[in-house]
């Protein structure tokens, strides 16, 4: 949304947010307030969603192009913008605490804390790989359970999860340590192995029902 303001230094355009950071709908939002900061010379808004009215913040500073004329640069929205989920829906309803730890790290990544939301990320895979095995054979639970999550991987019979479990674990570790043994792989090659990782476990799933479909 293109706003135009006279400000101290001139008029200037401000583009507001046009997606809300609550329910990640695109609108144009409602203004409530604009505050002008001398201090900083930046300008802050109130802003509501049209669709569900939750309030949120953006400050944009002023600034000057090379030709003089003024220009306003986005600093913050607050909240940040909840990522949106990539995790198969079952994980949800099925591994209800991974999905919570892997929401709550891609969080954290989201509010720029990436130094930290590997290590999220490791312990959601963790969980995910123990309940996994449980799942498959729940008399070894107390066994699973407090294995390490290495011996646990070497569990898994499906060899391309067993792969994409270990190549996790392998750059979950290094975000746990001062010096990275595979320092081509972080945070994104992680995600992009887990989400390939839950969508195996879930097309297995599928498989099963569909192996039990024809096997009736």
């Amino acid at each position: 949304m293109r706003l135009m303001i006279n400000t101290p230094s001139g008029e200037c355009a401000f583009f507001l947010p046009d997606t809300c950071p609550h329910c990640a709908t695109g609108i144009a939002p409602n203004i409530h307030a604009t505050y002008y900061s001398e201090a900083t010379n930046s300008f802050s808004f109130i802003l509501s969603c049209p669709i569900c009215k939750q309030v949120f913040f953006s400050t944009h500073n002023l600034c000057k192009n090379l030709d003089g004329s003024l220009l306003s640069i986005v600093k913050h929205i607050l909240p940040h913008q909840r990522p949106l989920s990539k995790i198969p829906a079952l994980f949800q309803q099925d591994y209800p605490y991974f999905f919570q730890i892997y929401e709550q790290a891609a969080e954290a990544e989201s509010h720029g804390l990436d130094k930290i939301s590997g290590m999220a990320y490791r312990k959601a895979l963790e969980i995910l790989v123990k309940q996994y095995l449980i799942k498959q054979t729940p008399d070894e639970e107390n066994a699973i359970l407090n294995e390490t999550l290495g011996k646990n991987i070497n569990r898994i019979s499906f060899e391309k999860i067993r792969v994409l479990a270990k190549a996790i674990s392998w750059i979950g570790n290094d975000q746990t340590h001062a010096v990275q043994k595979h320092p081509d792989y972080n945070v994104p090659e992680m995600k992009r192995f887990m989400l390939s990782l839950c969508h195996l476990i879930s097309a297995e799933y599928v498989a099963d029902e569909a192996a039990g479909f024809v096997s009736s």
